[in-house]
């Protein structure tokens, strides 16, 4: 969508390519910082490692037996 968007102020001359190119860089990082955000959430709820974690945890402490 920003694509389009970037294509449609450009063609408008709301901008020119360099400031287009700056922007579509711009969001392309933010895009990509929140997927990895999102994948660590969605890492730490996953039950099936939360399941080994716990195991792990109480194996270490020795209540596992």
């Amino acid at each position: 969508g920003i694509e389009r968007f970037l294509d449609f102020a450009s063609t408008a001359g709301a901008i020119d390519e360099r400031e287009r190119e700056s922007l579509w860089s711009r969001c392309w990082l933010a895009i990509r910082e929140a997927a990895a955000a999102q994948a660590d959430q969605q890492r730490g709820s996953d039950p099936a490692l939360r399941f080994v974690e716990l195991v792990s945890s109480a194996l270490v402490a020795r209540r596992g037996r």
